[in-house]
Parts: structure tokens; C-alpha cells; sequence
């Protein structure tokens, strides 16, 4: 007599085929995740740092634009600018940001506060004029954005032209 059996289920083989593929997708989808977040959290440094600095570069060209005398410190790091009032810009390497004062009397370097976030620490400031007449300034700024997922370096390089 012959007994038909019919198997029902997976052999290990095939169970162990489908913990690979599984696996393989598992393995595929969390660095697809990872990746994505990555990236997205440095756009969002990208975007930040860029506001910040645009605003800074707004009102430092405008004041550039609209100075009558530009001085700028022995060490780069500081400017006084000039015109219908007085504007002095600063490096404060102890907390490692850039402040501004803004007096519409001499001495304009009193009264500082910071104008950048607190997430940018900037580690340089440089500033240096073209030619001997300050009628171009040069200005370097490199640094770092802190985020969720770690610091992240920047530079940032720009002229500045006075108008005539």
C-alpha cells in the first residue's frame, strides 16, 4: 500500500532564504533612513548658518556702502565703520561669535552683542581691505554649526565694495 503524504510548510532551506532577503532589505532600508537624516539635518545646518550670515553681510555691506571712514583693527578681527553713525563689528574668541555695536557717538566700541546664533561658533574672522583707500573689504569667516548629528565645518568668503 502506498501512503501519499502531502508536506505542508517550508523546509529550512527556504526559511533561511527568506531570513536573508529580509535581512538584505532590513539592512538596505535602515541606511536608506540613516542617509536621509543625515543629510536633511545638514541642509537644516546649511539653511541656518546661511540666514545667520546673511543678515550679518546685510548689514555689514550696508554699512560698508554707507560709510565715510572704515577702520579696521591691527589683527583683522575688528572694524569701525562710519557714516551717519558709528558701527563697530568684533570677534569675541572667548565665545567664539561675532558681535556688534552700534553708538551714534565715538567711541563706537562699547555695548556689544551677538549676532549670530548660538548653535555657530565661529573659530576665524578676518577682515582686510583692498588697496590703501578701504574702499573694498574682504571677509573670511570660518566655523562650525552644531546639530543634532555633530559640528559641522563652514567657510565663508565675501568682498564688500563701497559705493562711490
Amino acid at each position: 500500500m502506498l501512503r501519499s503524504t502531502k508536506n505542508t510548510g517550508f523546509t529550512l532551506v527556504e526559511l533561511l532564504i527568506a531570513i536573508f532577503v529580509i535581512g538584505i532589505m532590513s539592512l538596505a532600508t535602515i541606511r536608506i533612513v540613516f542617509n536621509t537624516v543625515n543629510y536633511r539635518s545638514k541642509q537644516f545646518a546649511i539653511e541656518d548658518t546661511s540666514d545667520s550670515f546673511r543678515d550679518f553681510i546685510t548689514n555689514f555691506s550696508m554699512a560698508v556702502r554707507n560709510s565715510n571712514l572704515i577702520r579696521i583693527g591691527s589683527g583683522g578681527e575688528d572694524i569701525e565703520i562710519r557714516g551717519d553713525n558709528c558701527i563697530s563689528y568684533r570677534y569675541n574668541n572667548s565665545e567664539y561669535t561675532i558681535e556688534r555695536s552700534q553708538n551714534l557717538i565715538s567711541p563706537c566700541n562699547s555695548g556689544y552683542v551677538r549676532i549670530i546664533q548660538d548653535s555657530i561658533k565661529i573659530d576665524s574672522l578676518s577682515l582686510s581691505p583692498v588697496g590703501s583707500a578701504l574702499s573694498v573689504v574682504n571677509v573670511e569667516i570660518q566655523g562650525r554649526y552644531k546639530d543634532s548629528m555633530g559640528e559641522r565645518p563652514f567657510t565663508y568668503k565675501t568682498s564688500v565694495t563701497k559705493r562711490l
